[in-house]
C-alpha cells in the first residue's frame, strides 16, 4: 500500500515537472518573440566600391569612347588604373573642375582613386541629363562637386543692347541644384560642394558679381542638406586673384595647383587622413 502511495506521488511529481516546464519553456518564447537581435557591429569597412559590370570607370574602352579629341590628350581625363584597397573618390563639375583634376590626383596619391567625369560639366541642366550615366551605377565614398560658372554665362547681347540674360537663371539653376543633390546623396558616402570661383571685371560673357548671387543660392540648397561639406573656392579665388589668366576666369597651372590641393584637403578631411 505504501509502495503504491509512493509510486502515485512519484507519477504526480513528474507530471508537474513536466507542466511545469513547459509552462516556462512558454513563457521564454513569448517574452523573445518580439525581441530583434541587433546586426554586429562592422568593422574593417570596404572602400565603396564601384559597379561589379563593366563601366566607364571601369573599363579602358568605355573610357576612352566616351571622350572627344581634345580630351583625349588632357591629364585630367586619364583612365584610373585603380587600387582596389583604397576609396573611390568622384569630381563632378565644370572646367575649371578640369584643372585642378590632375593636382587632387597627385594629393591623393595612396590614399583614394580619383576619377572625374568624362566630360567639362556644362551647367546644371546637362548635368541632370547625364547625372545616371556619370554615376555609372556606383556608390562612391565621396562626390565632390560644383556647378554655377555656365549656369551664370550670359547670352549674346539683344538688339536692343539690354544686359542679355543668363543661360540658366538663378531660380532655375538653385531648383536644378536641389535635384542633383538628391540624386549624389543616394549614390555616395560623403558630399562636398565647391562654391564658384570669382569673375574678374573684364570676363567675357559673364558679369562680375552674378557668381555671388549663384554661391548664395546654392548655400540655400546646401543648407537643407546639413550633411553636404564646404569647400569655399570662392574665396581662395578672391584671395588670390593673380592665380587667374587676364581677362578670364579659367587659371593658370599656379592657381589650378592652389585649388586642387584645397579640394584634396576637404577629400582627407572627409576620410579622416
Amino acid at each position: 500500500m505504501i509502495k503504491t502511495l509512493i509510486s502515485k506521488q512519484a507519477r504526480i511529481f513528474i507530471a508537474l515537472s513536466v507542466l511545469i516546464s513547459v509552462f516556462w519553456l512558454n513563457a521564454c518564447m513569448e517574452s523573445t518573440a518580439g525581441t530583434v537581435t541587433a546586426a554586429p557591429e562592422v568593422k574593417n569597412q570596404k572602400p565603396a566600391a564601384l559597379s561589379s559590370e563593366k563601366t566607364i570607370y571601369t573599363d579602358q574602352e568605355l573610357w576612352t569612347s566616351s571622350l572627344k579629341k581634345k580630351q583625349l590628350k588632357q591629364p585630367a581625363f586619364a583612365f584610373v588604373k585603380a587600387d582596389p584597397s583604397l576609396p573611390n573618390v568622384l569630381l563632378m563639375g565644370g572646367p575649371i573642375s578640369v584643372g585642378y583634376t590632375p593636382s587632387v590626383r597627385e594629393e591623393l596619391a595612396g590614399l583614394a582613386n580619383v576619377y572625374r567625369i568624362p566630360a567639362s560639366g556644362g551647367d546644371t541642366k546637362s548635368a541632370l541629363k547625364n547625372l545616371e550615366k556619370w554615376l555609372a551605377g556606383s556608390h562612391w565614398k565621396v562626390i565632390h562637386f560644383n556647378w554655377g560658372m555656365n549656369d551664370l554665362k550670359r547670352r549674346k547681347k539683344t538688339e536692343s543692347g539690354e544686359t542679355p540674360p543668363n543661360r540658366v537663371m538663378v531660380e532655375q539653376y538653385a531648383n536644378n541644384l536641389e535635384q542633383i543633390v538628391s540624386k549624389l546623396e543616394k549614390s555616395a558616402e560623403s558630399l562636398i560642394w565647391a562654391s564658384t570661383t570669382i569673375i574678374p571685371d573684364s570676363a567675357k560673357s559673364r558679369v562680375a558679381g552674378d557668381e555671388v548671387i549663384y554661391n548664395q543660392a546654392a548655400l540655400e540648397v546646401i543648407e537643407k542638406h546639413p550633411a553636404v561639406k564646404l569647400d569655399d573656392q570662392y574665396s581662395l579665388s578672391r584671395n588670390n586673384p593673380e592665380d587667374q589668366k587676364p581677362g578670364s576666369v579659367s587659371f593658370k597651372k599656379e592657381g589650378q595647383q592652389r585649388q586642387g590641393l584645397q579640394v584634396a584637403n576637404s577629400i582627407k578631411n572627409v576620410l579622416g587622413e
